[in-house]
């Protein structure tokens, strides 16, 4: 180490950050100053200075972090996921893996403007999304809601302009956020990018990083599946099906006989999603979002109706199920807080979390057994195995939820998986009062390999 790299360290013998992180910090900011006075200085204050400035930079972004994963540590239990990450606590399942296997890129940056600070914290990118997480210092912490308005380019070509709104200025100050992009598929495999805030709670400003990403390579295609159709003339086809490390995307046609009304009977038509893994474990995926061709409130008979279907991959496997099915939902209306409009509240059935409750349905749900493991907890169903629609375990006190992860069906019981549970916890099984009209007889397997 030489006298100027000393000088550096010096100046954070104080700071209480993870020595690896201060580490990659320090060496980062020498890189980026070295390579600078390079170009424009010549005497060694000046050098110095350059140094110093950068380094400031960096460092501050860093302990504004480590700050921030401290308050987190105290406050908060999810701190003790993977490296406090933003995008692990704020993306989609398929977000949250990469995470956990170390394909998200750390950044160190800083940028202000107009009295805000903004500190980008991590990229991704894959064929589908770009996901850019970061903080925000300055805003009024008491005002509810916020917008961001940002610019994005890749080597030097915008890729356009995006907004986001409904941001709470207290959540992007402690917890952050992402500034999301999808439909990846054209931007280079690796490159530099450059984000362009434009503006923040309606105040303009130029908040600029410019940082390399590299693309992770994995990208699946698969066309033409076989059509299926029922007795009744419901027919299910994929026309396309696209995997990225974290999403599955699939272009479906749902045709169905029956006349079905959206909005005044509340019925959804929605895809359970179902990956396939070892020893006939079925790992359950959710839909994110999806588009229609229809604005139509009603299913009418015969008529197709095209979907683009966004299924985040919360796990690492390759073998699919899609079943279409329709789901009624019972309730009522309330009004909205604001006084404009109103919305509808379904009903809730309830049972305690105990062997022997019973949740009392269509077709009933009874508790057999319940097991605690290291990583998650186990419960023993007796149900329909053709409706996998399990009770979310719901801690009364905190009101956290707790949804399903997998199932397996074995002899006379269902076997399904949660995440961990506090089991000395106040919990209760909650499912929401409906109906199902699920189209087994359409259902279609893929393998993406």
């Amino acid at each position: 180490m030489d006298q100027m790299e000393r000088n550096i360290k010096s100046m954070v013998d104080s700071v209480d950050v993870p020595s690896t992180k201060l580490d990659e910090t320090v060496n980062r900011s020498l890189q980026l100053a070295k390579k600078q006075t390079k170009q424009t200085f010549n005497r060694k204050q000046n050098i110095f200075a350059s140094l110093a400035s950068i380094f400031v930079l960096a460092i501050g972004a860093l302990l504004f972090s480590s700050y921030y994963e401290k308050t987190d540590n105290e406050n908060s239990i999810t701190a003790s996921l993977p490296d406090n990450s933003i995008i692990y606590h704020r993306g989609d399942q398929g977000l949250k893996r990469m995470v956990e296997e170390g394909r998200v890129n750390k950044n160190t940056l800083i940028a202000e403007d107009q009295g805000i600070r903004v500190f980008l914290e991590e990229s991704y990118l894959d064929n589908y999304q770009m996901a850019i997480s970061y903080r925000v210092d300055g805003l009024d912490l008491l005002g509810k809601e916020t917008i961001i308005n940002w610019e994005l380019y890749v080597n030097g070509e915008s890729v356009g302009g995006s907004s986001l709104g409904g941001l709470v200025n207290r959540d992007l100050f402690y917890k952050g956020d992402i500034l999301p992009t999808l439909h990846t598929n054209d931007f280079p495999d690796e490159g530099e990018v450059k984000l362009h805030i434009t503006s923040i709670d309606n105040i303009k400003g130029n908040w600029i990083f410019q940082f390399p990403i590299k693309k992770e390579e994995e990208y699946i295609t698969l066309s033409s599946l076989p059509k299926k159709e029922d007795e009744n003339e419901n027919s299910f086809n994929i026309r396309k099906v696209e995997l990225t490390p974290t999403t599955l995307l699939v272009d479906a046609i749902t045709k169905l006989a029956e006349e079905r009304r959206i909005a005044v009977d509340h019925y959804m038509h929605d895809f359970f999603v179902t990956a396939v893994g070892f020893d006939g474990e079925m790992h359950i995926e959710r839909v994110n979002r999806s588009w229609s061709n229809s604005s139509s409130n009603i299913i009418q008979p015969g008529k197709t109706y095209k979907e683009t279907v966004e299924i985040t991959r919360s796990n690492n496997l390759y073998k699919y199920k899609l079943t279409p099915f329709l789901v009624k939902y019972n309730g009522y209306k309330v009004d909205h807080n604001s006084g404009t409009g109103e919305s509808y509240r379904y009903y809730e059935i309830t049972a305690p979390f105990e062997v022997g409750s019973t949740l009392q349905l269509e077709s009933n749900i009874e508790v057999l057994k319940i097991e605690g493991k290291n990583d998650a907890t186990v419960v023993y169903y007796k149900m329909n195995d053709e409706l996998p629609i399990f009770p979310r375990i719901i801690d009364i006190d905190s009101n956290e939820e707790f949804m399903a992860k997998s199932y397996k069906v074995e002899n006379d019981y269902i076997k399904v998986t949660y995440p961990k549970v506090d089991l000395s916890s106040n919990l209760e099984l909650m499912l929401y009062d409906a109906t199902y009209e699920v189209y087994s007889d359409l259902a279609i397997e893929f393998d993406m390999k």
